[in-house]
């Protein structure tokens, strides 16, 4: 007689694996979702980037440059009722010519400074001294044509 035994199920293997080889396959999986993430994350960055670099960005506003030392009511400070230093004048140094400095300010704008022997230079403790690029602190008098009669000059960085 034969090796059958009627328990066994002559179909069962059959069926079962070719659904299992027709069954659709599970495209995404959690690896999947992490790296479409990633993706968009970097084509968000090259975008923001390729943006700025064609239509530049938004300047925050300039913190002023001049400071006036009268009060409104015409109060100047000092116990005699004197006139205070003058204004103070931030800016980065463009150019020494003997006793002038030409101070570039924040929004572009040149200073003529005027100095003489009465102008205290601080850091690095002479006008000729005084480098290039330097950024700088003016204190003094500022004439009707926007030159600056300097009383100091402190460099600040």
């Amino acid at each position: 007689m034969s090796d059958i035994s009627l328990d066994d199920d002559p179909f069962g293997d059959d069926l079962s694996e070719q659904l299992a080889a027709r069954a659709p396959r599970r495209l995404a999986n959690r690896t999947t979702a992490v790296l479409g993430g990633l993706v968009l994350l970097i084509g968000g960055f090259v975008a923001g980037a390729q943006v700025e670099k064609h239509f530049g960005h938004v300047a925050t506003a300039a913190a002023p440059t001049t400071f006036p030392t009268a009060f409104p009511s015409g109060f100047r400070g000092g116990g005699d009722g004197g006139g205070g230093g003058g204004n103070a004048t931030t800016g980065t140094v463009k150019l020494v010519d003997g006793t002038t400095v030409y101070i570039t300010l924040a929004n572009g704008d040149v200073v003529t400074v005027k100095t003489d022997s009465d102008t205290t230079v601080t850091q690095p403790g002479s006008l000729k001294d005084l480098p290039v690029g330097a950024t700088v602190t003016v204190t003094g008098q500022t004439g009707s044509d926007g030159t600056v009669t300097a009383t100091r000059i402190a460099k600040t960085k």
